[in-house]
């Protein structure tokens, strides 16, 4: 866990940006954690939807 909220967010736009399905549980997972804080955890979400969007139906 980094202690800089800011470089968590940057990095969980860059995971988002990949565009790889294959993160989205991993993503998911952290996103449901208690002690991840609200700003990570709609970071989380946001790019978890944005890589099923993605995803053809």
């Amino acid at each position: 866990r980094h202690a800089d909220i800011n470089t968590c967010l940057v990095a969980i736009q860059l995971l988002g940006n990949s565009g790889q399905p294959d993160i989205a549980p991993a993503l998911r997972q952290l996103a449901v954690r208690e002690t991840m804080p609200e700003q990570l955890r709609t970071a989380l979400m946001e790019v978890v939807y944005k890589i099923d969007q993605m995803q053809p139906a």
